[in-house]
């Protein structure tokens, strides 16, 4: 325990380097919460996280973003028996300007999201197309529609799961 500890603080402890690094950093926190999901987390009963139901910690390297779900990481650490990692990649694919600085984009990308609780798996798989507005440079804001199709084996049994999240960034 005091390993995985460890790691997510020399984790943190990176961060600004990668900043400085010329990437940009911010978060994405969905909008609409799924409070079973979000009560799991916390329950102490191994169930494992299904993604983005915490605010995420964002990379972006131009327009590629790249949406960490830490937080939920740290949360499963708590427990002993579960790992979890996940994230979101996306690129924008087109955009237009609404004017002045406001912009509507569509991007396009994809989601995984693995758990490991005492030797059993679950991990889910799949696209996902961000649509929304955005405004500003830096710091960027954006509201938007993440839609996604995910082939999800839950312990074992395979299961087509579809959802959209709605989000709020920041990017610095």
């Amino acid at each position: 325990m005091f390993g995985k500890r460890l790691a997510v603080i020399l984790g943190c402890a990176l961060m600004p380097a990668v900043a400085s690094a010329g990437v940009g950093v911010g978060t994405s926190a969905p909008l609409s919460t799924d409070f079973g999901a979000l009560a799991a987390l916390f329950d102490g009963d191994g169930v494992a996280p299904s993604g983005f139901v915490l605010p995420s910690l964002d990379l972006r390297f131009d327009e590629f973003v790249l949406q960490i779900h830490a937080l939920e990481t740290v949360t499963a650490l708590a427990n002993d028996e579960v790992v979890y990692l996940g994230a979101n990649g996306w690129i924008p694919v087109t955009n237009g300007t609404l004017g002045g600085q406001w912009e509507a984009f569509a991007g396009v990308g994809g989601s995984l999201d693995l758990a490991i609780d005492s030797g059993d798996a679950f991990i889910q798989v799949g696209p996902v197309a961000p649509l929304g507005v955005r405004f500003g440079t830096t710091p960027r804001v954006a509201l938007y529609v993440q839609p996604g199709l995910y082939v999800a084996s839950v312990y074992g049994d395979l299961d087509v799961v579809a959802d959209a999240r709605l989000l709020g960034s920041v990017w610095f």
